[in-house]
This record gives C-alpha cells, structure tokens and sequence, in this order.
C-alpha cells in the first residue's frame, strides 16, 4: 500500500478511534443523561422460557416532545421457528397501564402511548413484563444442546431521530439491523444452579437458594445488553492490563477454547495500543452454535461452535480477531448497522488483517488478505454478477447474501487496505 494512502487510513481510523476513547466513554457515563434499564429475569430451560420484568428511566434526546415511545422486540421475528415474545403489559411512572401495539411487517415494533406528552430533556419511568419463548435454533437468538443464546431478546427503545422519526428497521436475519442508545444497564438473573451465564458488563451479585442461582449484571455505558447460558461450559480467564478476558468453551474444545482466549488477548491488546484503550472491565468469548461464524455484542462476542477444531484453527483466529474489533467498530464508535454496515463490517473486515500484521508481519498478513477478502471480492467479480456501491443499508440486499457479505465485508476491507 502507497505510504500516503496508508497514512490516511490510519488517521481515518483514529479519528474514529478518538470517538471510543476511555475519556469520551468517561465524559459520556458522567454528563450525558442516558437511558437506564433495570431488568429482572427468571430463565427456565425446562420450556425454553423468559419471563421478566423491565423498569426504564427514558430520557428525551429529541428537540421536540413525544407523545409516543417505540421499542424493538426482535424475539417476534422468529415467530415462524417457534420463538416470540409476549408483551403483558405496559405502565407509567404512577403505574398507570398505558395503551399499546405490536407492529411492524415482522411484529418487532411496540408502540405505547405515553399519558402526556415528553419534553426535550424530561425523563419518564416505563416498566414492562413480558415472557420469552426461545426458538430451538442455532442462533444468536434460540438454542441447542444445552447452550441458550439471547440475542437481541431484550425489549431496547428504539432510535428517534428528528428528521424522520423513529426508527423502527426490522430484524435482518442474514446480517444486523441493529442501532440504540448508549445506555446504562442492571440485570438480574435468575436460572438453575448447574448453567452458568455469560453477560455483558460485569458480575456484581451473585446467590444461590433452593437451587436457583441469582446473578447481576451491571453494564454501562453499552449500546445493548446480551446473555448466554450453557450447562456444560468451561471457563477460563487471563488478565491483560486492567480488562480481564473470558473464554466459555465446551469440555471436548478445551484446546480450542484456550487458544480463543490467546487470540482474544492478543486481539484486544494489538486494537487497544492502535484504536484506543478498550474502556470497559471484562470481555467474553464464548462458544455457541450458530450459522454464522461469529456475532458481536457489547464486551461479549459468540463464536460457532464449528470452528473449534482443528481443520478450523485459523478460520478461528480470524473470527476471534474480527468480532473483538467490533468492541471498537459498532460497539463504540456507534454506527447504524442497518442503513451503514459498511462502517462497522468493513473496518472489523480490515482490522482482523491489521491483527495478523502486527502480531504476525506484513507478509503474512498480505495471505490471509488474498486468502480471505481478495480472492473472495475477485471470484464474485469474475463470474458476472452486478457490482453495488458500499454505502448501501442492509435491506438493499434482501435476500442476495453473496453480494451483501462481498460487497460489505470484502469490497469494504479491499478500500480500505
């Protein structure tokens, strides 16, 4: 790559970088009013279920007042697989029941009318009880063989914006749709002693009576809040600096599950000297079954279970590597992944090769690049299909999963380099 070109990059990089700093993180914990979510949940594995309760401080970001308040409840999008979530019922600060609906093309949208409109800049307590069915799939949301993903399972409010309004994009299955608030979290959970959780943020409680396990979690500022639960993980952990990483890994992957811990360290700690210092406490790697090869959350990142073998050795370095960029692309410098998913996919795409650069040398670095994004970005190009422009939303796609990964992931990381 020309120097100057280079150059621009990296700058271009740490310009984005400086929006994920320690010290933006500090000033946005300590002066912005954010949204605050306190969860209690009672998980049983029995009939795959959630049920909980949810009390939300709201705070008004818009310049006009609303009169109305909408949250994505993704788990409706997998109605058709057996998955949906139940909304009970919706009230106030003075625990007057307010009016609401379910909407949207996949039912993903709840809209509840608030008793009087919200000013900029006022705040108002919502609480909520709901019940989840989890799917039986292998996926970020749904479960197998005794490890439960909740992906995006969360009732979240939705983005206002004040050019058009909510946004209210609906669940995108082959890739993420995703986009919310920074906000701060405590969740409370409840499941049966032999499962183990996994979570974002940091275990601040935990009791045991009767057989139920009782943690709390407590994150912030983070843009979402993810759980996994499993009956048969293994867990180990190592320090690097003042953030300690977890690896939850099945007993027949014990190898495997070590060596995603080593890639996982050295991941955060090349991305942390290069990006910015990664501002939370803990982060989590953690096994699960899934189509996809990896999905990211904040400090917690899902890895197929597939790849932890030995034939998918170093497909499983490049996955830990590209999820544990998205702590900085998505997580931090906060895009929206449904109308610019290039701004997170493509720079997770070419940080997993900056990751072999620097921990391993250019050349090496140049062949997982002509081995993983070049060839891929060339054999889509040589066989005749339609070139798309970068900039385009996930829904632009649809259904075209070759063009949406070769155009996003590979064209993107191609510019960038």
């Amino acid at each position: 790559m020309p120097e100057m070109r280079r150059s621009v990059i990296l700058i271009s990089i740490l310009a984005l970088s400086m929006i994920a700093s320690p010290e933006t993180f500090n000033v946005i914990a300590q002066n912005a009013e954010m949204h605050s979510y306190t969860f209690i949940l009672s998980f049983e594995p029995a009939n795959a279920t959630v049920t909980g309760t949810l009390n939300m401080r709201y705070v008004n970001h818009a310049s006009k007042s609303l009169s109305e308040l909408c949250f994505h409840i993704y788990p409706n999008a997998f109605k058709s697989k057996g998955g949906y979530i139940d909304i009970l019922q919706v009230k106030d600060t003075e625990g007057k029941s307010l009016r609401f609906t379910v909407e949207g093309e996949d039912e993903t949208v709840l809209r509840t009318t608030l008793d009087r409109p919200l000013k900029p800049g006022e705040a108002v307590n919502i609480t909520m009880a709901f019940h989840i069915k989890i799917p039986n799939v292998a996926d970020r949301f749904g479960y197998k063989s005794g490890i439960y993903c909740l992906g995006n399972a969360l009732p979240i409010a939705s983005v206002y914006e004040d050019e058009v309004g909510w946004n209210n994009d609906p669940y995108y299955p082959y890739g993420e749709s995703f986009n919310s608030e920074f906000a701060s979290y405590s969740v409370t959970i409840k499941c049966p002693l032999n499962y183990i959780v996994a979570a974002t943020g940091v275990l601040t409680n935990k009791m045991v009576s009767n057989g139920i396990k009782t943690t709390t979690w407590k994150a912030s500022p983070v843009r979402e809040f993810v759980i996994v639960l499993g009956n048969n993980f293994k867990v180990s952990k190592q320090a690097v600096g003042n953030v300690t990483v977890y690896s939850y890994y099945l007993p027949e992957h014990s190898e495997y599950g070590l060596k995603a811990l080593e890639w996982g360290v050295k991941a955060l700690t090349h991305f942390s000297k290069h990006f910015g210092m990664y501002p939370y406490p803990e982060y989590r790697i953690v096994e699960t079954y899934g189509w996809f090869g990896g999905m990211e959350y904040p400090n917690l990142v899902m890895i197929s279970s597939s790849l932890y073998t030995e034939e998918s050795a170093d497909f499983l370095e490049l996955v830990v590597a590209h999820e544990t960029a998205h702590q900085w692309w998505y997580c931090m410098a906060g895009n929206d992944e449904n109308d610019e998913p290039w701004l997170d996919e493509a720079f997770a795409e070419y940080s997993e090769i900056l990751y072999y650069e620097w921990e391993y040398g250019p050349e090496v670095a140049d062949e997982m690049f002509e081995r993983y994004i070049l060839s891929s970005y060339h054999r889509y190009l040589n066989s005749g299909k339609k070139e798309h422009p970068l900039s385009e939303s996930v829904w632009y796609f649809g259904d075209d999963t070759n063009a949406y990964y070769t155009m996003i992931y590979d064209k993107g990381a191609c510019i960038l380099r």
